[in-house]
């Protein structure tokens, strides 16, 4: 059987138990190399090593007494106890027990189409309280899918539709029981408070399983390579914008997230403005909206020396064109209002970590209270950013302007922890 064993399997036993690699060894060696299998064997021995010895059985009187009858009589010898010793029996197909009595809950999934894993349990009846049970239910709550932010849809087309309706991106991750890497992506990131936030408002989370239906779908359509396998899938087009194909940590992902947000928007292009027609000052019609008759008898009367003025153009239709040279009234530069103010930098509780990034790539950190107004912002950009005295500028949370909330709260804004691009004008 120590075929079945490789040393990644070992590392990856030892990553999770904390056992030595002997130890982890006997354990896969029983699992045949499958390591799920054989960090769920652990658990349950309560983390013993595994002995194959078998005590030694006593002899019965009858063949004690032969066994004296025919050997001459030695001095009788006190042996020392057996020690005590802890053995598992478990079977590959058929189910285990507790060492207290009750039968031990089967892996089953909780996302339609994902494979059974030992990391997702659910009892099939009452268990004797036990300390391996207790360490199951940690290890299974550990590994468990992100079924906070997990939304529900069985095809990419009803996650692009939901996705259009809502205007946000689709990101979609296929889950593989047997990689390793996929169940630390379930421990490590995706029940990061700031990348469940993340994720909530900017996109469709879609978690399968890569042996699902949906799973082996969206493999058809887009080619994967390895596991851990996550991609960003453009709602309108269907077009894969970004993958990742390993274990990233959250601040990882959070910083791709981020500067994929700000390279891309979602937001259709605002409609042309209308071009402006041209009237002549005294409300005459142009030469080039004549027609061929009104255009001779004007030619006609110029070489006769004569004045004629073209006819007027209607009133409502003067009206309209008139009303379309007006430019909108221009809204208050609120620049003219934002002094380039550098306040000191707070401490304590209250107190939040914003990140600016500019446009020559360099970045900026700086902590602001919760209470301040996000006008304080722009003041720091102002003061901080020698560019940004001379120019306007914007600041974008993703795709959103912070100028219009320039007199909310950070707190209000949900800005505490943000990744923020300073966009000149």
């Amino acid at each position: 059987m120590s075929d079945f064993v490789d040393d990644e399997a070992i590392l990856n036993f030892v990553e999770v138990t904390g056992a030595d690699p002997d130890v982890a060894k006997s354990y896969l060696t029983v699992a045949e190399g499958r390591v799920e299998q054989a960090i769920s064997l652990f658990m349950e021995n309560g983390g013993a090593p595994l002995t194959s010895e078998i005590p030694e059985r006593p002899q019965t009187s009858s063949s004690a007494a032969s066994s004296t009858s025919s050997l001459p009589r030695e001095p009788e010898e006190v042996r020392a106890p057996i020690a005590p010793k802890r053995e598992a029996l478990f079977s590959n197909d058929g189910p285990s027990f507790h060492r207290g009595g009750g039968r031990r809950a089967q892996p089953v999934s909780t996302i339609p189409g994902l494979p059974p894993s030992p990391f997702m349990q659910e009892p099939l009846g009452p268990i004797i309280p036990s300390i391996a049970n207790d360490r199951n239910s940690r290890l299974a709550e550990l590994f468990r899918p992100p079924t906070d932010i997990i939304h529900d849809a069985n095809t990419l087309e009803h996650a692009r539709e939901y996705a259009k309706h809502h205007n946000k991106w689709v990101i979609v991750t296929l889950n593989d029981p047997s990689e390793f890497g996929c169940q630390v992506m379930n421990r490590d990131l995706w029940k990061d408070s700031a990348v469940q936030d993340l994720i909530k408002e900017n996109f469709i989370f879609i978690y399968w399983g890569a042996d699902s239906p949906p799973g082996r779908n969206h493999r058809a359509l887009y080619p994967v390579d390895s596991y851990p396998y996550v991609a960003i899938i453009d709602p309108i087009t269907g077009e894969r914008m970004k993958t990742w194909s390993t274990t990233m940590t959250p601040a990882e992902f959070m910083q791709d997230a981020s500067e994929f947000l700000a390279r891309h928007s979602l937001h259709l292009p605002a409609p042309a403005r209308k071009k402006k027609k041209t009237v002549t000052p005294a409300g005459q019609r142009p030469v080039t909206e004549l027609s061929e008759e009104e255009q001779l008898e004007l030619a006609l009367a110029a070489s006769m020396g004569q004045t004629k003025v073209a006819p007027a153009a209607d009133q409502d239709e003067t009206a309209d064109e008139v009303e379309a040279m007006e430019d909108v009234v221009p809204s208050t530069n609120v620049f003219d209002t934002i002094e380039p103010i550098l306040n000191e930098e707070p401490t304590g509780s209250d107190a939040v970590r914003i990140q600016f990034r500019l446009p020559d790539g360099t970045r900026k950190v700086r902590r602001f209270r919760k209470t301040d107004p996000v006008r304080t912002l722009f003041q720091y950009v102002r003061a901080d950013v020698p560019e940004a005295r001379a120019k306007p500028f914007e600041l974008m949370n993703f795709r959103d302007p912070l100028l219009p909330r320039i007199n909310d709260s950070v707190e209000d804004a949900k800005l505490a922890g943000a990744s923020i691009t300073v966009d000149f004008q």
